[in-house]
């Protein structure tokens, strides 16, 4: 209970805060959040595009697929005919 009194005094005081806003380790502190929000914000984006990519790929995959599929059960329909008259 005394020490939320003592933090809400402390933040409060507004020279307090502004003496500690310009402060190094603060200030670096600053630096860093604002690099990895911006880092991972980056990396989701490239994330959503790479999945962008990979969706568009898909479906020329499975017409691929299914065609060499047809091919090769056409094919040994054919030859399981020949085997068996």
């Amino acid at each position: 209970m005394v020490l939320r009194i003592i933090l809400r005094y402390l933040l409060h005081n507004e020279q307090l805060v502004q003496k500690l806003s310009e402060s190094y380790p603060i200030r670096r502190s600053a630096q860093l959040v604002a690099y990895i929000f911006l880092r991972g914000k980056e990396k989701g984006l490239e994330s959503i595009e790479k999945l962008k990519d990979h969706d568009s790929v898909s479906p020329k995959r499975l017409q691929s697929f299914t065609k060499t599929f047809q091919e090769k059960l056409q094919e040994g329909i054919r030859e399981w005919k020949q085997k068996n008259p």
